[in-house]
């Protein structure tokens, strides 16, 4: 490390003056590169969010057109998915519908909660963790949900 009192002449001058240039320029170089870093990161975030969900977050839609998708792809109506049933066919459509509604579009949750007839954010919060740990997570790993789950996406087009 450079002492300042130890600066006599000019030369020396210029050897601390080309120091910080060099130091400077490694500085940039380094923050250059960890700019390129997080950009990669979010790049393979995202990746990966594509490949687990088969989403894609620039996709937005309504929140009506996924509510009737679904229920035209489970062959049910809209009343029977907003209504209170604890039945495990039910709720695994409530919950798919949670997760779609989530990821395309641009509703918080106690909007979500409200277009399905819910009181409070909290069972949506719930509905998303679940359908989340269902169609990733392999403890949970059902085929037959992440096989319905792409025939969904498939159906709206998605």
């Amino acid at each position: 490390m450079l002492d300042i009192h130890q600066i006599r002449t000019e030369s020396d001058m210029g050897n601390v003056v080309r120091k910080i240039k060099d130091f400077k320029m490694l500085l940039f170089k380094e923050l250059k590169n960890f700019k390129s870093f997080l950009a990669n990161g979010i790049k393979t975030i995202i990746n990966l969010a594509k490949e687990r969900f088969g989403f894609s977050a620039k996709q937005r839609v309504s929140t009506k057109y996924i509510v009737t998708g679904v229920c035209d792809f489970y062959k049910i109506s809209e009343d029977d998915l907003k209504k209170h049933s604890r039945k495990p066919d039910v709720i695994e459509r409530r919950r798919l519908t949670c997760l779609l509604l989530r990821i395309y579009t641009k509703n918080n949750l106690k909007s979500i909660a409200i277009s399905l007839g819910y009181v409070n954010h909290a069972t949506v919060l719930h509905h998303i963790k679940k359908a989340k740990n269902f169609l990733s997570n392999e403890l949970y790993s059902c085929e037959e949900t992440k096989i319905t789950y792409k025939k969904l996406l498939n159906h709206l087009k998605l």
